[in-house]
C-alpha cells in the first residue's frame, strides 16, 4: 500500500534488489494477496476480483475473465494453465491463461478453506487446507489426490507453500512455522 495524502493506494513495490530501489508501483482495485511468477508476468489474487496479469516488461495489467477470488486466494501456473485457490467455496480451481475452465477440485472431506497452492514440474498440484489443517498433492487432471501431511505432522492452519523445482523440495508455513520438506516420487 502507498500513501498518498489520506488516501491510501492499493497494490504493491516492483523493487531491485541488488539497487535497493523501488522500480515501480503497481496500482491494484483491491488488495492483492496471492501473486506468482510464470517467467513474464506476475499473476496475482486481487480481492474481490479477477486475477490480475502484470506483465514484466512495461507493467501493462491484465485480468483473466472468470477468475474472479475473494481474500485469502493464492495462485500458481504451470505451461499454460493457472491454479487458484476459493478459500470460501473449498475450490481449487485450473484454468488456462485465457479464462476457459479446465477442472475444479472440490472434497470438503480432504479439503477445508484452501489457501496456499504450488505445482512441481510434472504438473502435480500441492495445496493446504487452512481449516483440514492439512496439504494435498492433486493429480495434474484434478481427478485424484492424496493427503501427504495432518495436523499431526505439526501442520496447524497451514497457508502457505512453495514448491523449489530444482532442488525438489517442498516448504510449507504453519503458525509462525515454516517446515521444509524433500520430495521424492515413487
Amino acid at each position: 500500500m502507498k500513501n498518498v495524502g489520506y488516501e491510501v493506494e492499493v497494490g504493491f513495490y516492483i523493487v531491485d534488489l541488488t539497487k535497493r530501489k523501488v522500480i515501480h508501483f503497481i496500482d491494484l482495485p483491491s488488495n492483492p494477496f496471492g501473486i506468482t511468477f510464470n517467467g513474464t508476468s506476475l499473476i496475482c489474487c486481487v480481492s474481490f476480483e479477477d486475477i490480475h496479469v502484470i506483465s514484466c516488461k512495461d507493467y501493462s495489467i491484465s485480468t483473466i475473465p472468470n477468475t474472479f477470488t475473494n481474500e485469502a486466494s493464492y495462485v500458481s501456473t504451470h505451461d499454460d494453465k493457472i491454479f487458484y485457490t476459493k478459500p470460501e467455496q473449498n475450490k481449487v480451481v485450473c484454468c488456462f491463461f485465457d479464462g476457459t475452465p479446465a477442472w475444479v477440485f472440490q472434497d470438503k472431506t480432504n479439503l477445508e478453506y484452501p489457501q496456499g497452492i504450488t505445482v512441481d514440474k510434472q504438473g502435480n498440484v500441492f495445496v493446504v487446507g487452512f481449516d483440514s489443517s492439512n496439504v494435498l498433492v492433486l493429480s495434474s487432471d484434478g481427478k485424484h489426490c492424496k493427503q501427504i501431511l495432518t495436523k499431526e505432522d505439526g501442520h496447524k492452519l497451514p497457508y502457505a507453500i512453495f514448491n523449489d523445482k530444482i532442488k525438489n523440495q517442498l516448504l510449507v508455513t504453519a503458525g509462525p512455522f515454516a517446515y521444509l520438506y524433500n520430495i521424492s516420487y515413487l
